[in-house]
């Protein structure tokens, strides 16, 4: 795409994709350790994928777990806490009017079907949408004999994604915190290393995940 208007581009674009989109853009290659993939500049990632994926964990105090996968048309959902409601409590959230105001129709039986879908008591394991005929994904075509062949691709592309990356979204947080902190120890990055080298100067460190950060002082 050159910028102008009218255009439209249909690739798949996922929003960890951003961070590699803008340094490609600013014409530096993104490293192998960024996640997501250039979707314009310089270092355009091709070919284009064939699907994106998706997670949702912990929302403020609440948690979930649900993984989601889709191609250019259908969308496959994956519920793995389906005692857990779609809609969870958030105080931050219910201090607004329009949400104030849903909760007042919820509890006053004033809802219509559509509507009320967000406060089901339980979720399905699984649901495919059509997001062509369906945008908004309120029909859930899962059980539908006539999509089982898209169910069972989508499903394999999320096996194959969910052991690739390792998914840590299982794993409860209290022993992923000593995983990260052993004994509750906070690790400390080991001293940069300065070095001028052909009128540049490097910064480096032996700590892996490490980063630096310029500052100034008055």
């Amino acid at each position: 795409m050159d910028g102008e208007g009218g255009e439209v581009d249909d690739q798949l674009i996922s929003f960890v994709d951003f961070k590699s989109t803008a340094l490609s853009l600013g014409g530096i290659e993104p490293p192998d350790y960024v996640d997501g993939r250039a979707f314009l500049g310089d270092f355009l990632d091709l070919p284009k994928r064939s699907y994106i994926h998706a997670a949702a964990d912990r929302l403020d105090a609440q948690y979930d777990t649900i993984r989601a996968v889709r191609d250019s048309r259908y969308k496959y959902l994956r519920n793995y806490n389906i005692d857990r409601t779609y809609y969870l409590e958030l105080p931050y959230r219910e201090q607004m009017t329009i949400m104030q105001e849903l909760l007042r129709l919820r509890d006053a039986g004033q809802l219509n079907e559509i509507q009320a879908q967000w406060f089901r008591a339980q979720k399905a394991p699984e649901e495919l949408f059509d997001t062509e005929n369906d945008p908004h994904e309120l029909k859930n075509l899962a059980m539908d004999p006539h999509f089982q062949g898209k169910l069972a691709e989508l499903r394999a592309e999320m096996d194959i994604w969910l052991n690739e990356i390792d998914d840590k979204g299982f794993i409860p947080e209290v022993e992923l915190i000593e995983e990260f902190w052993p004994g509750g120890i906070q690790p400390i990055t080991l001293d940069p290393v300065v070095s001028h080298r052909n009128g540049m100067v490097h910064v480096s460190s032996a700590t892996s995940g490490r980063q630096y950060r310029l500052s100034t002082t008055n």
